[in-house]
């Protein structure tokens, strides 16, 4: 059990920048944050050793973020790129039921549990993009896909009934994203 007071994941096949630790760790002490995101980019050997460019720097209410997430703007739904408080994620797991989408509910609920989301767009989380991803297999994909859906839309009615048009836009994005696997497969 995680014992320090942050947590970061990092995929064991991806990279992150040398910085990438201090720059979230102080976004959260500097904006007094429960969270902090960077963005990522699929891994190129030049991106590596790249120098990091001056950024922007948002803040976000809980509801503010998961507006932002599921509408794709800013945040994304990655459960990497982005350092939690540890008290954040206490009773916060991962669905073992889900094959798919699963980092989605996480992020979805630790935004929920966050007062203050901060969010740089400095790519300094690099994505080794495998040939064969789990999205990759569609049919036991589907129903995991829907059913995070499900999960999240049942708790956003009750908690930010406001963004119910939000949901909606992901559900939609989620079916484009599994016909696009239909096609290719």
């Amino acid at each position: 059990l995680a014992r320090g007071r942050y947590i970061a994941f990092v995929d064991s096949d991806d990279q992150i920048h040398h910085q990438y630790l201090a720059m979230l760790h102080a976004m959260i002490h500097d904006q007094g944050a429960d969270l902090s995101a960077v963005t990522y980019q699929i891994a190129a050997e030049s991106s590596l050793s790249a120098p990091i460019k001056p950024a922007e720097i948002r803040t976000y209410t809980s509801a503010e973020a998961v507006a932002d997430l599921l509408y794709q703007k800013h945040l994304d739904s990655s459960q990497c790129c982005k350092l939690y408080r540890r008290e954040l994620l206490d009773g916060l797991y991962f669905p073992e039921d889900c094959r798919v989408y699963e980092d989605l509910l996480f992020v979805y609920q630790a935004f929920c549990k966050s007062k203050k989301i901060v969010w740089c767009d400095r790519k300094m989380y690099y994505y080794n993009k495998t040939a064969k991803g789990q999205m990759d297999s569609v049919s036991p994909c589907v129903t995991d896909a829907f059913d995070v859906m499900k999960r999240i839309r049942q708790d956003l009615s009750s908690r930010y009934p406001s963004l119910s048009r939000a949901i909606d836009n992901r559900i939609i994005s989620v079916s484009f994203n599994i016909l696009k696997l239909m096609s290719v497969s």
